[in-house]
């Protein structure tokens, strides 16, 4: 036990041994008492002593005799730890003081272990989980907490400085981040990342929050999340592909809306239900050609449709840079910020193989190099659901907290596609497009936007038309 101490903490840290003196000095007090000190032992008796036990380990070898044998031990231990009646004697009381000593050490002991394997503890089970899965081999970090364990230290580094996150006496900011991710990653309750990291429920649920919170700082978030600035070059999606450009050189992303599963209470949930018959939110969300989040507006229920969401991000404050469009989907309206497919034209590329797969005519040339352009947005999608399992089963937190989550892993999302582009998985993973044309009724634009962005659109789909070579 005093092995285990010293091994952990380098020396022994008892308390209790610290306030408690060495044997020779627990022995003075007693000798204090005496009258007077106790007389040395007689030379000639201890030379006696020392003769005799010299004659029997000579005689050891040769005597047949187990009491001569076991009398010569005896006396090589004493002549051997001893050389006089006064160091015997303090020996002996030593010897009496052990037993407390071992069983400071045992309490000690059990209480460390204690600690270490329950619900707490800095250095309990929860951290030797953490530091497995980044310690491993392989891809168990990414398998657990969806990134690689330096990515793991970057989000880690940004969200104690930036986010204001922190460890407790029980639990710290490492282990946290751990549990946010795990629960994410895998969907998890609270009980079964209790489970796994050796906290309760009540701290699992508490580590949770935190990270959330420091996830929405705007400091974090912004640094993340965040549109191009006016002076970004077009970008290389566009310049690489000769059907895209010149025609869509003012396109900086594309935009759509995905429903996120809500568990909202009963006398709400009426709101909260899309036309698939499920409670959800609608998130809209605005990604660029990196498949990166540029833009996220979260918290509105399913109900809600995705032109209506349009006008709630304008009125809260979405400005695009002048001149820049994005992509958007017939459920979003003619807007001079919007490029829109033409309605009642074909329009998904799962459309163009069953039929005929060349494009007919100038609008389904726009509508299909529109649609292979804007299923970005259906990729990243497709990929934080696929990293983050809980977008696909919802939580059970309060609504503030669902709503939240979505940008808070779009936070991470963008981390990792930035530091650790490699790291995307399932990369066949292309919905290629769950809000097909013609689903939604057709959105309402002002007059003199609608004009101007459909005759915008046709001045591109004759340029497009002109110069395409089946």
């Amino acid at each position: 036990l005093q092995g285990i101490c010293l091994a952990r903490v380098g020396a022994c840290p008892l308390s209790c041994l610290r306030t408690v003196p060495p044997p020779t000095a627990i022995l003075k007090p007693l000798h204090a008492r005496r009258t007077r000190p106790a007389p040395p032992a007689p030379a000639g008796a201890l030379a006696s002593a020392r003769q005799r036990a010299l004659h029997v380990s000579t005689l050891r070898s040769s005597s047949s005799t187990p009491q001569d044998r076991r009398e010569g031990q005896g006396l090589d231990l004493i002549t051997t730890l001893s050389s006089s009646t006064q160091e015997l004697l303090q020996l002996h009381e030593y010897v009496m003081f052990r037993p407390q000593v071992m069983g400071s050490l045992s309490l000690y002991a059990a209480r460390f272990a204690a600690k270490d394997e329950g619900h707490g503890g800095t250095r309990g089970k929860g951290f030797r989980v953490v530091r497995h899965w980044l310690r491993g081999q392989g891809t168990i970090c990414r398998d657990m907490l969806g990134m690689s364990p330096n990515t793991f230290d970057a989000l880690k580094r940004n969200l104690t400085e930036d986010g204001g996150l922190k460890g407790g006496k029980d639990i710290s900011a490492r282990e946290k981040l751990a549990i946010f991710l795990y629960v994410s990653r895998v969907a998890a309750s609270t009980r079964q990342a209790a489970g796994v990291f050796g906290h309760t429920p009540t701290t699992i649920g508490l580590a949770f929050k935190a990270v959330l919170r420091a996830l929405m700082k705007a400091k974090v978030y912004r640094r993340h999340v965040y549109l191009p600035p006016p002076s970004a070059p077009v970008p290389a999606r566009i310049t690489d592909d000769p059907g895209l450009n010149p025609f869509f050189k003012k396109v900086i992303g594309a935009i759509d809306g995905s429903h996120v599963p809500a568990h909202a209470p009963a006398a709400l949930r009426e709101s909260f239900w899309n036309r698939k018959g499920k409670t959800s939110f609608n998130v809209l969300a605005v990604c660029d050609f990196d498949m990166c989040f540029t833009y996220i507006l979260s918290g509105w229920e399913g109900s809600a449709a995705d032109s209506g969401l349009w006008q709630k991000a304008l009125e809260n404050g979405l400005r695009l840079p002048a001149g820049k469009m994005l992509l958007g989907d017939s459920g979003f309206p003619l807007s001079p910020h919007l490029l829109i497919p033409y309605r009642g034209v074909r329009y998904h590329l799962k459309e163009y193989s069953a039929g005929t797969k060349n494009p007919r005519n100038a609008k389904e040339l726009y509508n299909r190099r529109h649609a292979g352009a804007r299923s970005v947005i259906e990729r990243i999608f497709g990929v934080l659901q696929a990293r983050f399992k809980i977008l696909t089963t919802g939580c059970h937190y309060d609504l503030q907290v669902q709503a939240d989550l979505f940008p808070a892993l779009a936070v991470v999302h963008n981390l990792i596609r930035r530091l650790d582009p490699a790291a995307d998985i399932e990369p066949d993973l292309v919905n290629d497009d769950a809000s097909g044309a013609g689903e939604d009724p057709e959105p309402h634009a002002p007059p003199a936007d609608a004009e101007a962005a459909a005759a915008a659109r046709d001045r591109i789909s004759k340029k497009m038309w002109k110069k395409y070579k089946p």
